[in-house]
């Protein structure tokens, strides 16, 4: 008896334990429910977080692809607007030797205008001293005629009277010679 007293002492603690023990599983088992549900929803709000920045990834990677064609072109674009540049300089370089030729011979021109310039001056001053020169020779030519002119206007005249002096002459000498005659007679 005192056996089965012991046994049912034993077994009643056993009991006591494993409802204690079943009552710590069936809290364990609540929170590991609650925690699995808690963990359930991490892991759904997880996924779901997943699928948010997978399909972020996927549009990152559609940027990149498109960034990485963009900048492609861009230096394409680049490398031909640099080659087209280079064209354009070596024309534009072209150009301007081409003014600062120019230039030089517009100064050279103007530098032999101004000297031909100088010279037609020089020709023009000598050719108009010449003018003035003969200008003054022709008016002293004039003056020259004119005296001659009058000189032998008085030539002429007095010519006339010598003439007439002689005729006078003859005419006194016939007179004075038919006065004679005339008194002989």
């Amino acid at each position: 008896l005192e056996e089965s007293t012991e046994e049912a002492r034993v077994m009643r603690e056993r009991l006591a334990m494993a409802e204690k023990h079943s009552h710590e599983l069936e809290q364990a088992g609540a929170r590991a429910g609650s925690a699995q549900t808690s963990l359930k929803a991490k892991a759904d709000k997880l996924k779901s977080e997943l699928d948010d920045k997978n399909k972020l990834v996927e549009s990152l990677k559609r940027q990149l692809s498109s960034s990485v064609k963009e900048k492609e072109t861009m230096e394409k674009s680049h490398k031909q607007t640099e080659s087209a540049t280079g064209v354009k300089d070596v024309r534009l370089n072209r150009a301007l030797e081409e003014v600062e030729r120019y230039k030089r011979m517009m100064n050279e021109a103007k530098a032999a205008n101004a000297e031909q310039a100088e010279a037609q001056r020089r020709t023009l001053d000598k050719v108009m001293g010449e003018k003035k020169k003969l200008s003054k020779q022709k008016t002293e030519l004039l003056l020259g005629f004119k005296k001659q002119m009058k000189l032998i206007d008085i030539l002429r005249r007095q010519l006339v009277h010598v003439q007439a002096a002689k005729l006078l002459s003859l005419t006194e000498e016939e007179f004075t010679r038919a006065l004679e005659l005339g008194e002989t007679l």
